[in-house]
């Protein structure tokens, strides 16, 4: 297989609406005609219109590609991606997300204009404003990423890229903290960031690689959901890299539970209800407790 200057790896399950959205904006991208990209689609157990989906597209554009992941969950199907993808950048954006026109071609441009560079995150905007304001990063200043809460904060999965070779000197995509296995946690995307930062790979959040996420979150049930996933996931990856001796991370977890403790014990003395303190610690020790069982 010819290698190519950006792979995009998608993995997905059950979302053949949203992939086709997808597909059909990076079909429309504007860019340089020396620019050579591909799309890697990872099925993870879909059962519904998702491989007859991509494969129309691929009889038309050899640029789209599709593999099946049996392992369950984003963490399997984006490893399996990432072996599989022949780009010299990786990548990232989900199912339910639209790059905007530029993004493809700006991604190329910020890796081309600094070698040194290895890893960028992009902006988020809502795809629609009826949505929570929820999973997004609006900011549009250029920043670097230059501590571990920067790490943990400032890029999001879903438009992110790395050189290849600098991915795979990093490790994959941690299975245990993903959606979809079972786990009921996500936070594989910051704990790649945050091993990245470790490994002091310079990480630059870059707002003229936008696309917009068009997650339909709009009840409070779903955005609840959504937290709870993402603070389980949060408490995994403070276990995981604790029982390794990160005292960064050690850190990171002491001020968030010492802050949860402190908002529980003010609402207990003010008679204002302590649910959500609860519900904070709990999740995030139940994430913890997913790296021993």
């Amino acid at each position: 297989m010819c290698a190519v200057d950006i792979s995009i790896v998608v993995a997905t399950c059950n979302r053949s609406r949203g992939l086709r959205d997808l597909l059909e904006a990076l079909l429309r991208s504007e860019y340089p005609a020396a620019l050579l990209w591909d799309v890697w689609i990872v099925d993870n157990n879909s059962k519904d219109e998702t491989a007859a989906l991509v494969a129309s597209f691929a009889e038309s554009d050899p640029r789209i590609h599709y593999m099946f992941e049996p392992a369950q969950g984003k963490s399997h199907a984006l490893n399996r991606g990432v072996r599989q993808a022949s780009g010299k950048i990786l990548a990232f954006t989900d199912d339910d997300c639209i790059p905007d026109p530029c993004w493809v071609a700006n991604i190329g441009a910020a890796f081309a204009a600094d070698e040194k560079l290895g890893f960028v995150g992009g902006r988020v905007e809502l795809f629609n404003i009826d949505d929570h304001p929820t999973t997004t990063r609006t900011s549009r200043d250029r920043r670097s990423v230059s501590s571990a809460s920067d790490a943990l904060s400032l890029i999001i999965g879903c438009n992110m890229a790395i050189r290849s070779d600098l991915l795979r000197a990093i490790g994959d995509f941690d299975p245990l903290i993903t959606p979809g296995s079972g786990k009921d946690a996500g936070f594989e995307d910051t704990d790649l960031i945050y091993r990245a930062f470790k490994k002091r790979i310079r990480i630059e959040y870059l707002p003229n690689i936008l696309l917009y996420h068009n997650h339909g979150r709009r009840s409070d049930s779903d955005v609840a959901d959504a937290q709870r996933k993402y603070v389980r996931g949060r408490g995994s990856f403070y276990a995981k890299h604790i029982v390794k001796g990160d005292r960064t991370v050690m850190k990171l977890a002491y001020w968030e539970i010492r802050s949860t403790l402190i908002s529980l014990a003010r609402n207990l003395l003010t008679g204002k209800s302590p649910s959500e303190d609860v519900k904070m610690i709990s999740f995030l020790f139940g994430g913890a407790m997913t790296r021993f069982r």
